[in-house]
């Protein structure tokens, strides 16, 4: 089992990113920190529980909270995090 903050602190995260997604400076951090958000938002424990993240963000009760701009870059954020989890296997 994975620490949360563990989950995602990993700079081959922010280098893959970099890398295979083309960010850079602030929006490489945002989506890091939309990233952590959505780790603490479900409670994810490892990078297997992102299989099905989306379904999760779509039953939790904090993000129907959010406004659809900010639910649409955390869903971003999450799917762009179990693409960097299935590239590294």
């Amino acid at each position: 089992m994975v620490a949360k903050g563990d989950l995602i602190r990993s700079e081959e995260y922010r280098a893959w990113l970099g890398r295979a997604k083309g960010l850079k400076g602030r929006t490489l951090n945002d989506v890091v920190s939309r990233t952590r958000r959505v780790v603490k938002m479900l409670g994810l424990t490892s990078p297997q529980a992102l299989r099905d993240v989306d379904i999760r963000l779509m039953r939790s009760a904090e993000l129907a909270r959010c406004s659809m701009f900010v639910r649409s870059q955390l869903r971003r954020a999450a799917t762009l995090y179990a693409e960097f989890s299935g590239a590294k296997k």
